[in-house]
């Protein structure tokens, strides 16, 4: 299923490569005012549930344990067959497709609540908990383009985070995705192989239950990164983007 909805992403990007300008909204131009993800958005998730046969559900929230003591997390797609959950989306735009939602939550600041991998464990443990049906693919989708791009806000650089020196902005403007990708995929390896459910199972051991997804839109084309491949570069599955014009 995950390879059949990978595709169906890339032609519902293809079919609105005007309304994307081939790509340009995924850039810094895309976060003003939020014109990429409240203005073009939708209308690529309306033709990707389409394309798929699918319904889906905007801003769904998803309760976490209490022991987390997190708010529910708001989805930001949840894909559904026959009333069925069977995909959680996360869309990341170019701001947000950075280390601070991926890094290790043991390790953060506990008055952080929006951290990705966190909140996919919780959702394996209050389903299970609640006998409640998983659903079969949790994704992320990272903004990374590969390419030099303009200054936008650097939230790793950020004093409250701090995981990166401010000098490395200029790194990360000349290839986010070069930059990024792999630090993001070793947060989501490590997670899976250390960390220990409530039910004494590795995290990695629910793989073949509820996959961690990464997807990443260079702009260039898009990449899938599966959790049962321990997100390993050479198993991913690349794909092209043929934006028209």
């Amino acid at each position: 299923m995950i390879n059949k909805f990978f595709l169906a992403i890339k032609e519902s990007l293809e079919e609105h490569s005007l309304d994307l300008k081939q790509g340009k909204l995924f850039l810094p131009l895309g976060l003003k005012g939020k014109r990429l993800t409240n203005n073009v958005l939708p209308s690529v998730i309306r033709t990707l549930s389409s394309e798929l046969n699918m319904d889906f559900e905007a801003e769904v929230q998803n309760i976490m344990p209490d022991n987390y003591n997190l708010n529910p997390q708001r989805l930001d797609f949840v894909f559904k067959k026959h009333g069925k959950e069977l995909i959680f989306f996360e869309f990341e735009s170019l701001d947000r497709s950075q280390v601070y939602l991926f890094k290790d939550y043991s390790t953060m600041d506990e008055n952080w609540n929006d951290n990705k991998l966190r909140y996919y464990m919780g959702t394996l443990e209050e389903k299970i908990r609640k006998n409640l049906p998983l659903p079969k693919y949790y994704v992320s989708f990272l903004v990374l383009p590969d390419c030099a791009v303009n200054p936008y806000t650097i939230w790793d650089c950020n004093k409250h985070y701090n995981f990166f020196h401010g000098s490395l902005r200029k790194v990360i403007y000349r290839n986010p995705y070069r930059f990024y990708d792999g630090i993001i995929k070793s947060c989501a390896r490590l997670f899976l192989e250390t960390k220990i459910s409530r039910f004494g199972k590795k995290i990695k051991d629910f793989q073949d239950r509820c996959e961690l997804i990464i997807i990443t839109c260079t702009i260039k084309e898009l990449i899938l990164s599966r959790g049962r491949d321990g997100f390993c570069r050479q198993q991913e599955t690349r794909r092209v983007i043929n934006w028209k014009i």
